[in-house]
């Protein structure tokens, strides 16, 4: 008596080094080339630029609170 089977997306012709992962609550087999499922975004960068625009010194007000703090 043949067993089913219980992966719903069973390919045989499939080599098992293509298997990335088995899901077992959905029954699904995740091989290495599919696509993810969200699409990956690109990354941005957030909207203040000011570090980028200004020609003053980025450190210039961190070291002047901290001289200020220790020369008190």
């Amino acid at each position: 008596m043949p067993h089913e089977n219980p992966w719903l997306n069973n390919n045989p012709a499939r080599p098992v080094t293509d298997i990335k992962a088995l899901d077992y609550d959905r029954r699904l087999i995740i091989y290495w080339d599919e696509e993810p499922k969200l699409q990956i975004r690109e990354f941005k960068w957030g909207s203040d630029c000011r570090m980028y625009n200004e020609p003053a010194n980025c450190y210039e007000d961190y070291y002047e609170e901290i001289y200020e703090y220790f020369h008190d």
